[in-house]
């Protein structure tokens, strides 16, 4: 699936573009997922297990184009690939069609700018015309800063996940996991 594109102004002043991945993206895709693997702890992988190739990513974009269940926005200042978020459905029984789930990181150069909120919106909006009634995502008990973006979009904490991250001997992270419940009146799933 192809998300609308569209332009913003983050807080420093630079235009930001939002827009589907694209195949052509799979070369920035892969050194953009080694360096946020490294600069956040809020993550589920470290740098040395972002083994993905550009063949590899590139076949993915390629199937996401054609996939009308799952999507994936970047967001872009000039050629730069500073944010992402992803979304696909839980599963395609109808009993469980009407969930999604999400996942989203930037880059932390560009932490603070809006970039985060404008993509969860950006998602959140296509999710809705996708027909989705709620979407869910998790979020580490220390990334307060996201925790506040999520609750201000309108998530709510349903369950917490003790030790889901394991960071050292005996450092571990609770995953809070959250939900909203999506306005009706997107495209059937039936």
């Amino acid at each position: 699936m192809t998300p609308d594109s569209h332009e913003f102004i983050a807080k420093n002043g630079r235009i930001i573009m939002i827009r589907g991945a694209r195949p052509e993206d799979a070369r920035a895709m892969v050194d953009y997922l080694k360096t946020t693997a490294g600069e956040s702890e809020n993550l589920t992988k470290s740098p040395e297990e972002v083994v993905i190739t550009v063949p590899e990513e590139e076949a993915f974009l390629k199937a996401l184009m054609n996939d009308e269940r799952r999507f994936m926005l970047n967001a872009f200042d000039g050629d730069k690939l500073v944010g992402n978020v992803y979304l696909a459905e839980i599963g395609s029984r109808k009993r469980i069609r009407h969930w999604a789930s999400m996942g989203i990181a930037v880059i932390q150069d560009y932490w603070g700018l809006g970039i985060g909120r404008a993509l969860m919106k950006a998602a959140l909006h296509t999710a809705e015309k996708l027909g989705f009634e709620q979407v869910e995502l998790g979020v580490y008990t220390n990334n307060e800063n996201a925790l506040k973006l999520y609750q201000s979009l309108g998530f709510e904490i349903y369950g917490r996940l003790p030790r889901a991250c394991k960071l050292g001997k005996d450092k571990y992270q609770d995953d809070l996991l959250m939900v909203k419940t999506l306005p009706q009146g997107g495209t059937s799933n039936e």
